[in-house]
C-alpha cells in the first residue's frame, strides 16, 4: 500500500447526507445545539456513536498544515476511494491470498484479503500492497495475543486499504477497537453497516457498540474514508457499489435491499443478520463470495451480476442452518467452501442439542456436499488459519493449507488413542479430520452419517 501523509485531517460524513432518509433527531447531550459548522479537530473523538451524521449537519475538522497556516474542509478525501481513477493499489499482484483467521471463541468471524508481495519472501516489495479487513471477531480475538491482530501484523505489516465490518454483532465488531486502539494501523477506507446497534430492545447503543464507533470516529478523524453500505450502493460521495482494488481485483457490494439508510436507525439483535453485508471479489475468473451472517439468501439470488459458477465461497452465519440454503447454493454452485467456526476447546463441547447452534451445522453441511466436492470443503476449526492461495497468472489453481489449530484439542490419548494431534490436520479438508469423521456424523449418539442427520434436524429451512 502506497503511504499518503495527511496534510489536513477531514472527516467525511457529509457524503451520507445525499443517500440517507429521515433522520433522527440526536440527544440534547449531542450536536443539536451545536453550530452547523464545527470545526474542533477533537470533537469527532469525544462525540458518542450517535452523533456522527446529522441532517443539518457538516462536520468539518482543521488542523494545523503549518506554523503559520491553518486549513479547513467539509469534503476532501486524502486517501484513494477506489473508484476507476482512483484504486487502492496500482500494482499488479505478484501475491494473491485470502487468510480465513481462526477464532478464539465458539462464534467469530475475521477475513484478510491481501494482493501484492509475497510475505514468506524476505526481499518482497510491499510498498503497493493492497490489504483489506472484513470484520475482526470478538474482543479477545484482537487483544494483545489475539490472533486477529498478529494477522495483521504479520500478513498486511499493520497497513489496511479497506476494512469493512459486515454488521453489528459482537462476534464481528467486538475485535475492532482493541486492534485499532493504541495501534499505528493506516486505514484509507472504512465501510460499515450504517447504522446503532442496540441489542435485544430498546433504543440505547449496546457498549460494545459505544466502543467500535469511538474507535471509528478516531480513524476518520485522522483521515480515512467512511461510507455504509448504503451509501456505497448509492456511490454516494467517495463512496461505490464497486470498489476497484488493486489491477484486475474488484470488490462489489451486493444490494440485498435490506441495508439501512437511516444512520440513527436502532438495530436490534433479531434483525441484525439480515443487514450483513454481502460483496463479491473478482480476480480475473476467480470470484469470492462473502455474506457475513446474512439468513435471507434468496435476495443474493437476484443479483444481476451474481456468477453461476462462484469459484470461493464462504459459508453464511459460521455455517448454520438458517443460511447456505439450497436456493443459494443452487445458483452459485461453489467450486470451493471455507467455514469460520466452532472454535472449541474439546471436541466434546459440541452438541449443544439445538438446530442452529451447532456451527457448522450438519444440515449446512448437508447441503453443502450436494454441490460441491467434499474434499474442497475447509474449517479454520480444524486447521487454524486457513490460507487460500490463489495463482496471480492462472487463477483457476488454487491451494489450501493451515497455520494449525491452536484452541481446539482432540480427545485425550487415554480416551482414544487413534485421535491425532490437532496439528497434524492442519492441511486437510474437513471430511478428512478426526473431528469430522468421529463427532460430526455420530454426535447424535445413534446416527452413522451425515446424511442420516435429517432424522435428528429436520431441514425446515431447506428452500
Amino acid at each position: 500500500m502506497k503511504k499518503h501523509r495527511l496534510s489536513f485531517i477531514v472527516a467525511v460524513v457529509s457524503l451520507l447526507i445525499g443517500s440517507c432518509g429521515p433522520t433522527k433527531t440526536p440527544s440534547s447531550s449531542t450536536i443539536s445545539s451545536s453550530p452547523s459548522q464545527i470545526t474542533d479537530s477533537s470533537y469527532l473523538s469525544n462525540i458518542s456513536s450517535t452523533d456522527l451524521i446529522s441532517s443539518n449537519t457538516t462536520i468539518s475538522l482543521s488542523t494545523t498544515v503549518s506554523s503559520n497556516s491553518t486549513s479547513s474542509s467539509t469534503f476532501t478525501p486524502t486517501k484513494p476511494t477506489g473508484k476507476i481513477d482512483d484504486p487502492f493499489s496500482k500494482t499488479t499482484c505478484t501475491n494473491f491470498r485470502i487468510y480465513t483467521i481462526e477464532m478464539i471463541n465458539q462464534y467469530g468471524d475475521s477475513l484478510l484479503i491481501h494482493c501484492g508481495g509475497d510475505y514468506d519472501d524476505p526481499n518482497a516489495d510491499h510498498s503497493d500492497d493492497f490489504n483489506m479487513l472484513i470484520d475482526a471477531g470478538q474482543s479477545a480475538d484482537s487483544g494483545t495475543n489475539g490472533l486477529v491482530r498478529k494477522a495483521v501484523k504479520k500478513y498486511a505489516n499493520n497497513d489496511l486499504d479497506v476494512v469493512l465490518f459486515t454488521h453489528g454483532h459482537a462476534d464481528h465488531i467486538g475485535g475492532m477497537p482493541g486492534l485499532f486502539n493504541n495501534n499505528n494501523i493506516d486505514v484509507d477506507m472504512f465501510i460499515d453497516f450504517g447504522y446503532i446497534y442496540a441489542g435485544n430492545s430498546g433504543n440505547a447503543p449496546t457498549a460494545g457498540y459505544n466502543s467500535y464507533a469511538e474507535a471509528r470516529n478516531r480513524l476518520i478523524a485522522k483521515g480515512t474514508n467512511y461510507c455504509t453500505a448504503s451509501a456505497s450502493i448509492n456511490n454516494s460521495g467517495v463512496c461505490s457499489s464497486k470498489y476497484y482494488l488493486a489491477p484486475d481485483l474488484t470488490f462489489e457490494i451486493i444490494d440485498t435491499g435490506n441495508y439501512i439508510n437511516d444512520p440513527f436507525e436502532y438495530v436490534h439483535n433479531s434483525e441484525c443478520n439480515n443487514t450483513s453485508i454481502a460483496g463479491l471479489f473478482r480476480y480475473k475468473d476467480f470470484t469470492f463470495l462473502t455474506t457475513g451472517d446474512l439468513d435471507s439468501e434468496s435476495v443474493l439470488c437476484k443479483y444481476p451480476d451474481l456468477p453461476n459458477d462462484v469459484t470461493l465461497y464462504k459459508a453464511a452465519h459460521h455455517c448454520s442452518d438458517t443460511s447456505n440454503s439450497a436456493q443459494l447454493l443452487n445458483r452459485i454452485t461453489p467450486k470451493y467452501v471455507v467455514m469460520s467456526a466452532a472454535c472449541l476447546g474439546a471436541y466434546s463441547n459440541y452438541n449443544t442439542g439445538s438446530t442452529n447452534k451447532d456451527h457448522p451445522n450438519p444440515i449446512a453441511l448437508k447441503r453443502i456436499f450436494s454441490k460441491v466436492d467434499k474434499n474442497n470443503v475447509f474449517l479454520n476449526m480444524t486447521m487454524g488459519t486457513i490460507i487460500c492461495n490463489i495463482d496471480v497468472d492462472d487463477p483457476t489453481k488454487i491451494t489450501f493449507s493451515g497455520e494449525g489449530a491452536t484452541k481446539m484439542k482432540n480427545p485425550k490419548k487415554t480416551t482414544d488413542p487413534n485421535a491425532p494431534n490437532i496439528k497434524e490436520e492442519k492441511d486437510l479438508p474437513l471430511v478428512q479430520t478426526y473431528f469430522y469423521n468421529h463427532t460430526l456424523i455420530n454426535y447424535s449418539g445413534t446416527e452413522s452419517t451425515l446424511a442420516n442427520m435429517t432424522k435428528v434436524y429436520p431441514d425446515v429451512t431447506q428452500e
